[in-house]
């Protein structure tokens, strides 16, 4: 009984967490992902309730690559291509920066952590797409759970500095040497993007049955991962899995009907939080401890080094300031900030490009991370 009521409780408190968020600053201002960490730490380690090990585990297994689908789905990258080519360049700006620097401080840190090729790794996805896949990365390395809470805790810690200054005196600061946004002449482009928008006129009743549509199809393309790891390593392999899901999901992103499923992103989030509740289950609180200062050196290199590498490196191609704050927004936060630091920027033409470079940086994150931790390890681990 105490096993089912764990499976019941960790399945429906994540809208505990998300509407606890809507209604108090100070939660909204943690997030629902920092706060599904932190109630599911409690709940295993210093509430006196009864607690499995194994439902955490199969939770985790389950929300990762459902999550993953849903979230790729709304993901429209032809128009991103069609429409945003400078972003497009300081994007590709901006996953090199974060490569090489992911690369140097590996170099520099190696010694200070045991799981330093693999946090190289996971910091490289969340600067590229976002904390999912920090999360997907850390899972298919086989992180340890503090390990993984811990670099989320870091980012959280120094991405919020930097979301400050986004709203604050960034763009004062990078028109010193930025050329000024050049606005284009109105077109049509905002309705090849329905990020946030679909799903609004719809009931509650009608929303329901169309999420329960859009969990069936990431359910299939669940089982399909399934199916190309065992066929591929003859056994069920997190690696494979991950990466099928990816690849599916954005394949039938290309499928209108499926690209303007509604609140997909926001449902896929809703897997992250449960997944974030079985990995703060599984947290041990005197191995954040140990950790801490060297992820926090790590991430620190990595996420300002790679900031300044991509702002020197749009002065360079003459990219414009609201395109380079926008772009790096996208890869820093990923899309749900891209509105607010835009309102900041007083320029509403960014929105449709930043919003997708969001959705196409966490599409290929997962591939640039794992690739670049196995590369790191291949020459540096012996």
């Amino acid at each position: 009984m105490a096993v089912v009521l764990q499976y019941i409780g960790m399945l429906l408190f994540p809208f505990v967490i998300m509407e606890l968020v809507k209604r108090n600053k100070i939660a909204g201002i943690l997030g629902p992902v920092a706060l599904s960490y932190i109630f599911g730490f409690l709940y295993a380690q210093v509430l006196p309730l009864p607690f499995s090990v194994e439902v955490s585990d199969n939770l985790i297994n389950f929300s990762v690559p459902t999550a993953i689908a849903l979230l790729l789905f709304s993901t429209d990258f032809m128009a991103w291509l069609k429409y945003a080519r400078k972003a497009i360049l300081s994007f590709s700006l901006l996953v090199i920066s974060v490569i090489i620097c992911a690369s140097v401080a590996f170099v520099i840190f190696k010694d200070s952590h045991p799981e330093a090729w693999k946090l190289s790794g996971m910091f490289t996805g969340v600067y590229i797409g976002g904390t999912p896949n920090l999360i997907a990365i850390g899972y298919m390395l086989d992180a340890k759970p503090e390990t993984i809470t811990t670099a989320q805790a870091c980012d959280v810690f120094n991405s919020g500095i930097y979301l400050l200054l986004l709203l604050t005196i960034a763009q004062r600061l990078l028109l010193q040497f930025l050329p000024s946004f050049v606005p284009l002449p109105d077109n049509p482009r905002d309705e090849t993007f329905h990020y946030g928008r679909v799903g609004l006129e719809l009931s509650n009743l009608q929303l329901a049955g169309k999420l329960a549509v859009s969990f069936l199809l990431a359910l299939a393309v669940f089982i399909a991962a399934v199916g190309v790891s065992l066929l591929t390593t003859g056994k069920l392999s997190i690696i494979p899995i991950i990466l099928s899901v990816s690849v599916f999901s954005l394949a039938l992103s290309f499928i209108p009907k499926v690209r303007f499923m509604p609140k997909t992103y926001e449902f896929g989030e809703y897997f992250i939080c449960i997944f974030c509740l079985g990995l703060g289950s599984l947290t041990r609180f005197d191995n954040i401890i140990s950790d801490n200062i060297a992820v926090f050196e790590l991430d620190t290199a990595i996420m300002w080094g790679s900031i300044i590498l991509h702002l020197l490196l749009a002065w360079l191609f003459k990219i414009d300031a609201d395109t380079a704050l926008i772009t790096s927004t996208a890869g820093i936060f990923g899309p749900h900030f891209i509105g607010p630091v835009a309102t900041v920027l007083k320029n509403k033409q960014i929105v449709v490009s930043g919003i997708t470079t969001g959705l196409v940086g966490f599409a290929v994150a997962n591939f640039l991370g794992l690739g670049l931790s196995y590369v790191l390890r291949y020459f540096f681990i012996t």
